[in-house]
């Protein structure tokens, strides 16, 4: 009989060994399962406030740093003055952006420090009083360039040559 209590005592043993790795295995899964369906509803809540917000701060950013702009298929040089004014007014709209969608929360890491790059390059006074000088508007454009970049890159917008680029 002290043969069958042991046993009886050691497939018992095993028994709630395997159930408690049993339930520790589906917990987890379980757990995980939660998980990803909750990244899954953030990511396409965050996507959603990207496409809203970021259209704005494309158009922003559209024309600056550029010598020329193109008006009804028309290339048009910016005169230098233009350039100063439209580094100011672009520098106003995007704090307007920032204080009024609070855009730059849902900015991904790399958006937001191309984001704040361009900022600093658009708060840099013109070399001389009435214009910037060629590599301020170089500096200005990568910064902007940047920054389009990765938001494109936030919401999976890629063009040809980005793919290309990225191989």
């Amino acid at each position: 009989m002290n043969q069958e209590f042991v046993s009886i005592i050691i497939s018992g043993s095993f028994g709630l060994i395997a159930a408690i790795v049993s339930g520790i295995v589906s917990y987890r899964s379980a757990v995980n399962k939660l998980r990803k369906e909750l990244e899954g509803q953030l990511v396409e809540g965050l996507l959603e406030k990207r496409l809203a917000t970021y259209p704005q701060l494309l158009t922003i950013t559209q024309d600056l740093g550029k010598k020329s702009v193109y008006e009804n298929g028309v290339k048009k040089t910016l005169p230098l003055k233009t350039q100063v004014t439209n580094r100011r007014q672009a520098l106003i709209e995007l704090r307007a952006w920032e204080s009024t969608s609070l855009g730059y929360l849902i900015l991904s890491k790399e958006a937001l420090h191309n984001y704040y790059q361009l900022k600093d390059e658009l708060k840099k006074n013109p070399a001389t009083k009435s214009a910037f000088s060629q590599a301020q508007m170089k500096k200005m454009f990568e910064a902007r360039n940047a920054l389009r970049g990765s938001l494109r890159e936030d919401i999976g917008i890629y063009h040809t040559a980005d793919l290309e680029n990225r191989n």
